[in-house]
Formats: structure tokens, sequence, C-alpha cells
């Protein structure tokens, strides 16, 4: 289907090189295509097959796009690099900039992982990387919005975030009998006229226990926002929330809460159920009703992964 229309469309497509230099480069791999933006952890298990909750986090940083990546391994240190056009169409680019992305990763303990992220999207009307349903642009570009428009037709973007995982170990078998997951990011919208600025953070805390070695527990708690009684910004929150619609610009604060069990009878087979809370704060400007800010939602899924 085409990108302005809701059909089902592509997600990765690319041509992956392992080790093309295995004397020059070893441990390096390139992709050429359209890929997954290396930046945090979220995008490597959004899928509902390897996501333990139904929901996605308030922030659900993630987007696809087409480019370079190059990855590989230096001791016990991952890395990947990557370099895209940064816009949100395919096979179209509306600014020369490019958007480039840094990502490293490693375990300097058994039971604990770390990585941090680094992008700067480059200049560009509609972004390819979005934050569950919203991407960079310029204020007013798109949503209703009560807010002033911008009068620029692009914006440049820069972001940062580090994830944490720790595992709880059985002393005996060194399997996982639960962990605890954290993640911490920021961004700036940079605008080529200041006053529309944003400066957006976000976090999630998510603890899961194996009651069994096929049922758990888990809940996750995220945010993001501005956290500005006067500066807004449109958080969608896929896949239920639908900010965009409702409050458009005039988001000051988006909160999620999510708790589940989960059962999975084969390795990949899983069946889930979650309940859970949406909750949106608006600028002290806002004329809109707040009277759906808060929204309450249970779901059950079975995934299926081949």
């Amino acid at each position: 289907g085409k990108d302005d229309q809701l059909f089902t469309r592509t997600g990765e497509v690319y041509v992956h090189f392992l080790e093309p230099i295995p004397s020059l480069l070893p441990s390096v791999g390139v992709k050429i295509g359209r890929f997954d933006i290396p930046f945090g952890e979220e995008y490597l298990w959004q899928d509902a097959i390897d996501n333990p909750l139904i929901t996605n986090s308030a922030a659900y940083p993630y987007g696809w796009d087409e480019g370079i990546l190059v990855h590989g391994q230096a001791g016990g240190l991952g890395w990947i690099a990557a370099i895209s056009d940064g816009t949100d169409q395919r096979s179209i680019e509306d600014d020369t900039d490019k958007a480039f992305n840094l990502k490293l990763y490693g375990r300097p303990l058994e039971s604990l992982y770390l990585s941090a992220s680094a992008m700067k999207n480059g200049d560009a009307g509609k972004s390819a990387f979005e934050f569950g349903g919203s991407h960079f642009q310029p204020i007013g570009a798109s949503h209703q919005s009560t807010l002033p428009p911008s009068p620029s037709e692009k914006v440049d973007a820069t972001l940062l975030q580090i994830d944490m995982r720790y595992s709880f170990l059985s002393s005996q078998s060194h399997n996982e009998l639960g962990y605890i997951a954290l993640s911490f990011g920021a961004a700036e919208q940079q605008d080529g006229a200041p006053g529309f600025d944003r400066d957006i953070r976000w976090f999630s805390i998510e603890p899961l226990y194996n009651l069994t070695p096929k049922f758990y527990l888990v809940a996750r708690y995220s945010e993001i926002g501005t956290y500005d009684d006067d500066e807004g910004f449109h958080f969608d929150g896929k896949i239920f929330a639908d900010g965009n619609n409702a409050f458009g610009y005039d988001t000051k604060r988006f909160r999620r809460l999510g708790i589940g069990v989960g059962w999975m009878p084969a390795p990949r087979i899983r069946a889930k159920l979650e309940v859970g809370r949406d909750r949106f704060s608006l600028i002290d400007a806002s004329p809109l009703s707040t009277d759906n800010d808060d929204r309450n939602f249970v779901g059950a899924e079975v995934a299926v992964g081949f």
C-alpha cells in the first residue's frame, strides 16, 4: 500500500552481508536496504511474539529507514552504526540531510546487559523515526493543534537513550528466574524558529517474574512528555491511546501502566492477558476537553512466530 494509506506495507527489506571481508574485518556485518533504526532496545522486541505484554511502552521509540548499517564486535562490546535518509516516505527524500545512528551494547556481568544509543535525525518534514506513531515534524504540521503553527517546513532532532536489564539467575542452573529492565531517554526537536523547539523525556521500568518455565507475571510503567506547562507535543501512544487525534500537540505528559500474565507452551507460541491504563496531561493553555484523558484497557492475545 501507499505510505499515506492504512494498508499492509513493508517493514524491513535488506541485503545482509555477514563478514564480507573476514581476513580484514572479522565479526563485521553490513545491511543495505530498509532496516529497523538501531536506537534503544524496544525495536528488538516490538513484535508480538517477543513482547511480554500486548502494549508497548509509552515512548515506543522505533522506525524503519533506508540506508546502510554496519555492525560488529570489539572484544565484549557490540556496536552498530548506520546512515539513512531520515524521512518517513520510502524512496523519496525531502532533504539532503541524513540520519546517523550509533549504538554500543554489552554484558559487563553475566546477569547485566547495558546499551547506549545516540541519533542525529537531520532535517526532515516528517522523520522516519517515531514515538509510537508520533514523528518529528514542525509543530502544527499534522493533527489538531491549538498552538500557533511553526513557520518551518522541516525540523532536526537529536536523541540519546540508555537501557539496562538485570537478570535474576538460578544459582544452580543459571536459568533466568526473572528480570528488571530500565530505560531512560531524551530528545530535542530543533526548529528553525527556536520558539518551536521541543525537549522530550521518557522512561520505562519493567519487572518480570517467571512463575514456572512456561508462565510469567509482568508489569511495565512508562512515560513520555515535554513536562512543560506551556509547550506540548503530539504523543499517539500506539496501539490503543490515539493521542494524536484526541489532543494533537497539546499533550505535555503521557503515562501508561500495563500488568499482565503470559503463557509460553512452546518457544514460538505466546498467549497473553493484559490490563492497563493510559493517561494524558495537557498544557495549561489547551481548551480541549480532558473528559477522555484517562483510558482503561484489557486485552488478550495469542502470538505465533515462524
